[in-house]
């Protein structure tokens, strides 16, 4: 039971209540925060409007027109003096309009992770201290730095985010708040990611073959998935999958760690392939999806693995395709023929039914002949994993690869010479 003295909104003097009891106010809670920081900081305070300075021209044309009044001034004392009529002031210049002020960084209409109810109620002022959060004893005066820090045009520091990390991993499981830790440690503020990485690593109770905390992590990675669980949502309250380096933090500090997220189906084969081949993925992305990839097929189960296996193998061999023109020299297309080679063994390894019609061997001993030294001892070992497989090839599959064999031991020859 967690209990905590919270200030409620009233006349009342502090009062004690049961904290975060109920399982609804705990989710409803968890979720908020994770809108928070997920947001950018523009989305929920507003821009701090930059100090003008005005343009030099401006500044010497006001100079002038002051030396000239001052000069009219003179002029009209010394008519006056000499009883002559006064001389008419010319018409002051109009003045130059201030420069615009400099535009702020521009905010995704939905930023990555949240959905477009998030951001409604994100932006709206008085539903940052929500009546709803109140009724349910989870008021406390983390909503009150809210709520001043968007009133305060000057506030622009992540004092709510590291209010949330110290109240999270406070009166939270680990399991609840992993996936806060991680959105944190990614956070542009070097206060707030310092504090997210510190709080990664103080986790002593993280279960990551917990179904629920596997669960998470899933949904903050591909967002709202349609699925028959899913059918009743509104459109408004689909969430935008993580971002990039979000993303890359999840597969290598949690899934890639999980027996349980490499035995969820299909929620693994659709986060391989958005790692492998979206279009918004990056190299980085790519490898931290090569690394999930080896683990999938390590260690899911065969019951798991056998279904899709095909559809596995038919993505490595796309990926191994899109690498066939790079650089002999480039270590990271090297690195990543290297991962995938290795992963095709694997899977040759647990399933070799799949490799049956020696179409994918024939190619792997094509490519050992060319290819980089590093990339060529991927190739080898993959090789020896599957020879389960090619003691059950065809005849002809046997007759094809003596010439290759014997070419790729003639360039392994020459260069060791």
């Amino acid at each position: 039971m967690f209990e905590g003295k919270l200030k409620l909104p009233t006349e009342e003097p502090e009062q004690t209540w049961t904290l975060l009891n109920d399982a609804a106010d705990r989710r409803l809670v968890l979720e908020y925060f994770l809108d928070v920081l997920l947001s950018p900081i523009e989305l929920y305070v507003p821009p701090v409007a930059p100090r003008q300075q005005q343009p030099l021209e401006v500044i010497q044309q006001q100079l002038q027109q002051q030396q000239q009044q001052q000069l009219q001034q003179v002029m009209a004392a010394r008519a006056i003096a000499l009883g002559m009529p006064a001389p008419v002031a010319a018409a002051p210049a109009a003045a130059a309009e201030p420069a615009a002020a400099p535009a702020g960084p521009a905010v995704p209409a939905i930023p990555p992770g949240l959905s477009e109810d998030a951001v409604a109620r994100l932006k709206e002022t008085k539903n940052l201290t929500s009546p709803i959060l109140v009724q349910r004893k989870v008021y406390t005066s983390l909503y009150d730095g809210i709520e001043s820090c968007s009133h305060n045009l000057t506030c622009r520091t992540p004092l709510v985010q590291l209010g949330i990390l110290t109240f999270v991993s406070t009166l939270f499981t680990d399991n609840e708040i992993i996936s806060h830790l991680l959105v944190a440690a990614g956070d542009v503020y070097t206060s707030v990611s310092r504090q997210g990485e510190e709080l990664l690593k103080r986790l002593k109770s993280l279960d990551l073959e917990s179904e629920e905390a596997v669960a998470r992590l899933y949904s903050l990675y591909q967002g709202t998935v349609k699925t028959p669980a899913t059918a009743h949502l509104q459109p408004s309250q689909y969430r935008t999958a993580a971002s990039t380096v979000l993303k890359m933090r999840i597969l290598t500090q949690c899934l890639s760690r999980s027996e349980r997220a490499a035995n969820t189906f299909p929620a693994f084969l659709h986060t391989i392939f958005d790692a492998l081949f979206a279009p918004t993925t990056t190299d980085r992305l790519r490898q931290a999806g090569m690394v999930f990839t080896n683990w999938v097929s390590r260690v899911a189960s065969e019951a798991t693995l056998a279904p899709v296996g095909n559809i596995m193998l038919g993505g490595l061999r796309k990926l191994l395709q899109q690498y066939a023109d790079a650089d002999p020299t480039d270590p990271r297309a090297n690195d990543m023929k290297a991962s995938a080679y290795s992963c095709i063994g694997i899977l040759g390894k647990r399933l070799p039914a799949l490799f049956v019609d020696g179409a994918v061997i024939l190619t792997m001993f094509s490519a050992m002949a060319e290819a980089p030294s590093g990339v060529r001892t991927s190739i080898h070992e993959a090789l020896l994993q599957l020879w389960p497989a090619l003691r059950n090839a065809k005849p002809e599959v046997e007759h094809a690869i003596f010439p290759l064999l014997k070419r790729a031991i003639e360039n392994v020859r020459i260069s060791c010479l």
